[in-house]
C-alpha cells in the first residue's frame, strides 16, 4: 500500500516537473533502456522495455539511489588525425615544423610556430599560455580557455589551437583551397558587434532561417570553398546589424548517384574542415543551428532535393526515430546545439511529428493543431514542452520578386509572426571577395536580397531574433 501511495506522490511530482526536469527523467529512462537493452529484449515490445526502464528509474528515485546521466554523445569524441596540407600567410608558405591536425574534424594548428610566424610570441606561465602580438596580450588557461571558441588541444605537451580561434585572435581571414589541401591567411577587418540605440519601444521579434546548408563538396555549385566564404560574409552582415538567424543544416549530405555520403564525424579533410569552420563562424555571429532532417532525402534522391519524412517516406517509425537521433548525435559530437528541428519540405505524418516532439524542444513549422495559423505555439505535455515556430511569409524570392515581398512585410499584421526563410546562395552573385595588399576584402551589395529584406524588416519595427 505504501508503495502505491509513494508511486502516486511520485507521479504527482512528475506532472509538476519543469521542462529540464522532464527531459532529464526521460533521458535517464532512455539511457537505461539502451544500457540494459540486451537484457531487456526478453520483455518483448519496445513499449514494454520503455515501461520497465521508467519503473527502474522510479525505483532508483524511491530507494534514494543517485541516477547518473550517461553522456549523450555515444560516438568517439576527440578523434585526432594528421592533416596533410600547406598554410600560407600573406601568400608565403609557413614552415610550421609540427604537423597540422584534424581534431574531431576541425583544423588545429601548432600554437607556437603559428604565433611566431604571425609576428607574435608565446610564453609559458604556471597554469597558462600567454600570447603577445604587438600591444595585445591574451592569457589562455590550460584548464579553461574562456577566450577561445574551442579548447586548446595538446599533442605530447605541444599546444594546438583551433583555426577559428587563431583567426579571431589575430583578425585574420581564412581562405580554403580544399582541392589543393591549402589554407591561406590574410589580414581582415573583423566584424564589429552591433550596439543598439536606446529606444523607448524595443523592436518586435522576426525570424529568418538560412535553408538547406550542407557539406556537399560544392557539387551543387553553391557550397564550394568560395560559396562558404560568401556565407561567412552574410553572417558578418547580420552580426554587424544586430540580426540573428537560424541555420537549417542537413547533417549527412547524401548523393546516391555519386555513391557519396559525407559524414562529418568520420570524413576528415580540408573541405569538411572549411565547412565546420563556416558553421562555427555562423554560430558565433548570432546563428543558431536547426537540424533539417538527417539527410533530407530518401531512396535515390539527393540531399536538399528529396524529402526523407512524410506519408511517402520509405522509413518505418523506428527508422524515423533513429534518423532523428542520428542527427542529434552528430550535432552533439560536433559540439552544436541539437534541440531544434525542421522537417524537410514540412513533410510529416502525425506519428512522425509525435517522435519529433519527444526529441526536440523547438520545431520550425506551423503547429498543425493551432486555432489560428501564423503564431508561435507553446505546447506542453507530460512528455515534452515544445515550441513551434512557423514561417508565414514563406521563402524569400528572387531579385525580380523582391518588391512584392517587401510589400508583404509592410502589410504584415501584429497578430502574425514575421517569419521567413531563404536559400542564402541566392545572394552569392551579389558578394565579392578579393585580396588587396594583404587584406581580404568583402563587398556585399546593399540592393541584394537579404540586405533589402533586413532593411525592410527594420523599417517596420522588427529585428531578426533567436528562437526562445
Amino acid at each position: 500500500m505504501y508503495a502505491g501511495i509513494f508511486m502516486l506522490d511520485f507521479l504527482q511530482d512528475l506532472l509538476q516537473m519543469d521542462k529540464r526536469e522532464k527531459d532529464c527523467f526521460c533521458h535517464c529512462a532512455e539511457v537505461l533502456q539502451e544500457v540494459y537493452g540486451k537484457g531487456m529484449s526478453m520483455l518483448g515490445t519496445k513499449k514494454q522495455r520503455m515501461v520497465f526502464a521508467i519503473l527502474l528509474v522510479f525505483f532508483l528515485f524511491a530507494t534514494g539511489f543517485t541516477v547518473i546521466s550517461l553522456p549523450d554523445n555515444i560516438l568517439d569524441v576527440g578523434v585526432v588525425r594528421p592533416a596533410q596540407g600547406t598554410v600560407t600567410y600573406l601568400d608565403r608558405t609557413l614552415p610550421l615544423g609540427e604537423p597540422m591536425l584534424f581534431v574531431s574534424g576541425r583544423l588545429f594548428l601548432p600554437l607556437q610556430p603559428m604565433v611566431t610566424a604571425l609576428g607574435g610570441a608565446v610564453s609559458y606561465a604556471e597554469d597558462a599560455l600567454v600570447i603577445k602580438h604587438g600591444s595585445r596580450q591574451v592569457s589562455l588557461s590550460k584548464e579553461k580557455e574562456d577566450a577561445l571558441y574551442m579548447p586548446l588541444y595538446f599533442e605530447s605537451d605541444t599546444p594546438y589551437i583551433y583555426l577559428y580561434d587563431l583567426t579571431n585572435l589575430f583578425s585574420l581571414a581564412a581562405v580554403f583551397d580544399s582541392d589543393a589541401n591549402k589554407l591561406s591567411l590574410y589580414h581582415r577587418q573583423a566584424a564589429l558587434p552591433y550596439e543598439a540605440d536606446r529606444e523607448d519601444v524595443p523592436p518586435k521579434p522576426a525570424y529568418l532561417r538560412l535553408e538547406d546548408i550542407t557539406a556537399d563538396y560544392g557539387i551543387g555549385n553553391n557550397y564550394t570553398d568560395e560559396g562558404l566564404e560568401k556565407l561567412r560574409v552574410i553572417a558578418d552582415y547580420m552580426y554587424e546589424r544586430g540580426q540573428s538567424f537560424d541555420i537549417a543544416w542537413i547533417p549527412l549530405y547524401t548523393n546516391p548517384s555519386r555513391q557519396l555520403q559525407n559524414d562529418l564525424t568520420s570524413n576528415f579533410d580540408f573541405y569538411n574542415a572549411g565547412f565546420l569552420y563556416t558553421l562555427d563562424y555562423l554560430v558565433d555571429h548570432n546563428g543558431q543551428i536547426v537540424l533539417h532532417g538527417l539527410t533530407h532525402q530518401e531512396n535515390d534522391t539527393v540531399s536538399a532535393v528529396g524529402t526523407e519524412f512524410g506519408k511517402n517516406s520509405p522509413f518505418t517509425l523506428d527508422e524515423v526515430e533513429e534518423r532523428m537521433k542520428h542527427a542529434k548525435k552528430t550535432a552533439r559530437w560536433l559540439s552544436f546545439d541539437d534541440s531544434i528541428f525542421e522537417f524537410p519540405h514540412y513533410s510529416f505524418t502525425p506519428k512522425q511529428l509525435d517522435i519529433a516532439v519527444r526529441l526536440f524542444g523547438t520545431i520550425c513549422m506551423q503547429y498543425p493543431y493551432a486555432r489560428k495559423a501564423g503564431r508561435v505555439e507553446h505546447v506542453n505535455s507530460l512528455r515534452s514542452d515544445t515550441t513551434f515556430i512557423p514561417a508565414p511569409l514563406g521563402y524569400m524570392p528572387n531579385q525580380g520578386e523582391l518588391p512584392e515581398f517587401r510589400e508583404k512585410i509592410k502589410n504584415a499584421v501584429d497578430s502574425e509572426l514575421l517569419g521567413m526563410f531563404v536559400h542564402p546562395y541566392i545572394d552569392f552573385a551579389n558578394i565579392t571577395c578579393a585580396t588587396v595588399d594583404g587584406y581580404r576584402t568583402f563587398d556585399y551589395q546593399s540592393g541584394a536580397i537579404i540586405p533589402s529584406v533586413v532593411d525592410e524588416v527594420a523599417k517596420n519595427g522588427y529585428v531578426f531574433s533567436k528562437i526562445k
